[in-house]
């Protein structure tokens, strides 16, 4: 018997009719397969950061609405990359100007790529930005490669977000985004094998849907009350450590200010930039040739970059060194807390002397009237005065008994 293919339906004899869904769709997307698999050998070369580069083709549109064609794609060898994140620089943005204008200059920026090293296929916030402020024609896309994981996806605009697009085309392939499907068909059989395992031994038929539900509320229910109860067992260590680490942050950034003048340096370089743009641009109304207007084209893009950079490094620095909602709460009442102890401590010791001069007052009142006492005290007669009075009787006595 010879292999089955659908293909071979094309042999058959079919009745014509019309396919009943809508076959037009408000976007897709084609890449060239060189496109493909240069953008993944380049995401191979280092998973250790993320990379990025540009997508290069062109919009059209047929029957079945308008699509985008990626063609090329630029590497960006200059980007500012760390280990979660990249970032478009000027130096960068300035080689991808002069490539499109060298290889490209019939082609368009259709997009964007980057890597994702062992993270999975999303936009990440600082991603969304990028999007939104250096992509936003509403067919620029967003291609996201994890070559640890070996996924992939596509993104595009919808209702003014980057939402994944449900597949693509590599070459003559359909690509559904993010999905391993690998890893979901090793999956799918594993469970498959376990329930016929289970079944076939005698095992209890699952619990229904109504059981599985009842469970799966009674199981969230417990982890929300532990998690409640946990939230205010915070011992007095751990609140220290919070308000410890409050204060470090503040101190490094807010009054330190490690790498603001660095900072500033390179908003005040492309300011500088800027205004070196302006002075080389053309003056309105004066007609140029075709070399000349493709180098005022560069130099406006040039200036629409440094615009873009310059109000993220000012973010940037608005976000690094300014205080936050919760930055300035948490440091009030570390500040209150802290004039309290103070204020504590410099009435602690005014209120011994306090106490001290008041028992000395009431020492020293206590011990003059007892001195009073003492001087209105008759002074006692001296024995040897006494015993002659004493005696003088008895001589009395005994001269009348002579006398008699």
């Amino acid at each position: 018997m010879s292999e089955l293919d659908v293909a071979d339906l094309t042999n058959d004899s079919l009745p014509e009719a019309s396919f009943p869904a809508n076959p037009i769709s408000d976007f897709r997307l084609y890449m060239e397969p060189e496109v493909h698999q240069g953008t993944w050998a380049h995401a191979k070369e280092d998973t250790s950061v993320e990379i990025c580069g540009v997508l290069v083709g062109r919009w059209e549109r047929d029957e079945n609405g308008p699509y985008a064609v990626v063609t090329n794609y630029i590497r960006c060898e200059s980007a500012a990359s760390k280990f979660a994140e990249v970032t478009f620089t000027h130096e960068s943005w300035s080689q991808i100007n002069e490539e499109m204008d060298s290889k490209y200059s019939d082609a368009r920026i259709v997009g964007w790529y980057h890597s994702h090293p062992d993270f999975g296929i999303f936009l990440s916030d600082r991603d969304c930005f990028i999007h939104e402020h250096f992509f936003s024609n509403a067919g620029q896309v967003a291609f996201v490669v994890d070559p640890v994981r070996d996924l992939e996806g596509m993104f595009a605009w919808r209702s003014g977000k980057p939402t994944p697009l449900e597949h693509y085309w590599v070459g003559d392939r359909i690509e559904i985004g993010a999905v391993d499907s690998k890893s979901s068909a090793s999956a799918n059989a594993s469970t498959g094998a376990a329930t016929s395992e289970a079944y076939s031994a005698g095992a209890a038929p699952p619990r229904s849907w109504l059981q599985e539900l009842l469970m799966l509320l009674l199981v969230g229910l417990l982890f929300f009350m532990l998690g409640q109860f946990l939230a205010g067992q915070k011992s007095r260590w751990e609140r220290e450590m919070i308000e410890r680490g409050a204060v470090a942050h503040y101190g490094t950034n807010k009054i330190m200010k490690i790498g603001l003048e660095e900072n500033l340096q390179l908003v005040s370089e492309r300011l500088g930039e800027l205004s070196k743009s302006l002075k080389e641009l053309p003056a309105a109304g004066v007609e140029l040739d075709e070399d000349a207007q493709q180098a005022a084209n560069s130099l406006r893009r040039d200036l629409e970059t440094n615009l873009v950079l310059c109000r993220d490094a000012i973010d940037r620095i608005n976000r690094t060194y300014g205080l936050s909602d919760a930055e300035r709460q948490t440091l009030l009442l570390i500040v209150a807390k802290k004039r309290a102890e103070l204020e504590k401590a410099f009435k602690e010791p005014q209120k011994s002397n306090e106490k001290k001069k008041t028992e000395a007052s009431s020492t020293s009142a206590e011990t003059i009237p007892d001195k009073a006492k003492e001087q209105e005290k008759p002074a006692e007669t001296p024995a040897a005065e006494k015993e002659p009075d004493a005696a003088a009787p008895s001589e009395t006595t005994s001269t009348t008994s002579a006398s008699e």
